[in-house]
């Protein structure tokens, strides 16, 4: 059968359908100079760390863990702040015409953190543990239509798939899908990447000294890393401002104008494609009935909770996962809030018992907004009740666990990555239960198109199916706000995801250090 060789230009503007020029919306205030220095201890303050976390990537479901493993190791497939494809481990890749056969050629030049040289065999080893059905894994959906992953010599690697899909290379850069040695536990921290692990505390520390041998001449700029656990967003800033750190990740968005007028740090806000969900599990009472969900959904005000409760940094959602920063965003009608209908749905389903809603600030201003919809729930006479969690062990004691509660998803970087992972009907993360026939065939359909108007149209319809069917409510697409010390250098916004991807101990680097 004929290769088809897809270059990233034509993965990006042809099969995908995303300009080459995409603008990242967002700002940063530009201080000092953008000579890159080697040295110095970068430390950076960050939310979302637990007891509970662990190195070995099958095991990862936050934020703070997949900083971590984008520091010691690497995927096969990078993506840039723009949003484009980036070769990582792999150096070039290709398909068949029917996308079902791709080829990944690894790069001559990489060894992991003990000496052994990068090989095929590690690749397979790394991701076929994602492919167990018992493994738990985020990242098993990408790799769910693998039938077969085999060597083809030392350096090569191909999949075989049981479906097609364009997007599969899109696929392979998940934070998941990290690669790690096959001849040690996949817990011990060690990868191809650009800080080696010197101890790991959980839900305190993580700390790593650069590798000298790091194969990206212009990546691993400081000497030493420490990513600190500071789950509090004001102690994060207290931390920033006193200088016991460099770097924070969500800014609490009440304080960050007045860091955009601090001369001592920079504030860096990226538009993409992170939101807030209020997911209810569908199979539970009163959430199996169809007239509850979308009373609830008709009871949010979304442009007040963008006001009131981020400050302005953010856009109203509209129940479905795609956010106005990508291309495939669908202008499908804008749910408005509309209380008198909510009260008359609720009344039919024959609520008669309290709503409980479980909140933890994890999320950003995570009490505050679930307090702000109690608030609108209130006014119409609806029993909504606020249960508040630690943020310590959320992820594994609330999320997914409770009949109805708040997460955080960090988007995408193609819309049917986020709907594989959480609204396909056998999804390892679909929070909410749902299932639909016409929403999974329309999934399948978008793997096999490569003309963007033809996939436009698949993902909008599959946006409306989510917006009226699926249990889960999208009130915001928040704005991801960075901030460093002035000597830090190199932060800039992007639409994949905060702190230049997560990649940010690789890509910054100190100024005079």
């Amino acid at each position: 059968m004929p290769i088809r060789r897809i270059s990233r230009r034509a993965l990006l503007s042809g099969a995908l359908g995303i300009p080459l020029s995409t603008i990242i919306p967002g700002a940063v205030k530009a201080q000092g100079s953008n000579i890159r220095t080697r040295g110095g201890h970068l430390r950076v303050g960050l939310n979302a760390g637990s007891a509970t976390d662990s190195l070995d990537p099958v095991r990862f479901y936050s934020s703070y863990q997949s900083i971590v493993g984008y520091s010691f190791a690497n995927n096969l497939v990078e993506i840039g702040d723009t949003g484009e494809l980036i070769p990582e481990l792999a150096e070039s890749w290709e398909s068949d015409t029917n996308f079902m056969r791709w080829k990944f050629r690894l790069r001559e030049d990489v060894t992991f953190h003990h000496g052994k040289s990068l090989s095929s065999e590690d690749v397979i080893y790394s991701l076929q543990r994602h492919m167990q059905p018992e493994s738990g894994s985020g990242g098993q959906p990408y790799l769910r239509d693998v039938i077969e992953m085999r060597s083809d010599g030392p350096k090569e690697v191909i999949f075989l798939l049981r479906r097609p899909q364009v997007s599969f290379p899109y696929f392979l850069s998940d934070y998941h899908l990290l690669i790690t040695p096959a001849d040690l536990s996949p817990d011990a921290g060690v990868g191809t990447g650009a800080y080696l692990t010197e101890r790991f505390e959980p839900g305190v520390v993580w700390e790593g000294r650069r590798n000298t041998g790091y194969w990206k001449s212009d990546r691993a700029n400081v000497d030493t890393v420490s990513l600190l656990v500071i789950n509090e967003s004001l102690a994060r800033l207290a931390a920033l401002r006193s200088g016991s750190v460099d770097v924070i990740n969500q800014v609490d968005p009440g304080v960050a104008p007045a860091l955009e007028n601090d001369n001592t740090t920079q504030l860096v806000q990226s538009r993409g494609r992170s939101h807030v969900t209020f997911p209810m599990q569908m199979h539970v009472q009163p959430f199996a009935n169809p007239q509850v969900r979308t009373a609830l959904k008709l009871l949010f005000d979304r442009q007040a909770i963008v006001d009131q409760v981020y400050n302005g940094y953010g856009q109203i959602g509209n129940d479905h996962p795609i956010s106005p920063a990508d291309p495939f965003y669908s202008e499908i009608g804008q749910r408005s809030p509309d209380p008198d209908l909510a009260l008359s749905l609720l009344r039919r389903a024959g609520v008669d018992q309290p709503i409980v809603l479980h909140a933890s600030d994890i999320i950003p201003r995570g009490i505050q907004l679930a307090e702000t919809f109690q608030a609108h729930a209130t006014r119409i006479g609806v029993d909504l009740r606020v249960r508040r969690h630690p943020q310590d062990g959320y992820w594994s004691n609330v999320w997914a666990r409770e009949p109805w509660c708040l997460a955080l998803w960090s988007g995408r970087p193609t819309p049917e990555m986020m709907f594989s992972v959480a609204y396909a009907s056998n999804a390892s993360w679909n929070e909410t239960g749902w299932e639909s026939e016409r929403f999974d065939f329309l999934l399948s359909e978008a793997g096999r198109e490569s003309n963007a108007d033809t996939r436009y149209e698949i993902f909008s319809e599959m946006q409306e199916l989510v917006r009226d069917d699926c249990g889960t409510v999208i009130p915001v697409f928040l704005d991801w706000l960075d901030a460093a010390r002035s000597r830090v250098r190199g932060l800039a916004p992007s639409i994949h995801d905060e702190l230049l991807g997560k990649r940010v101990a690789e890509k910054v680097w100190l100024e005079g250090a």
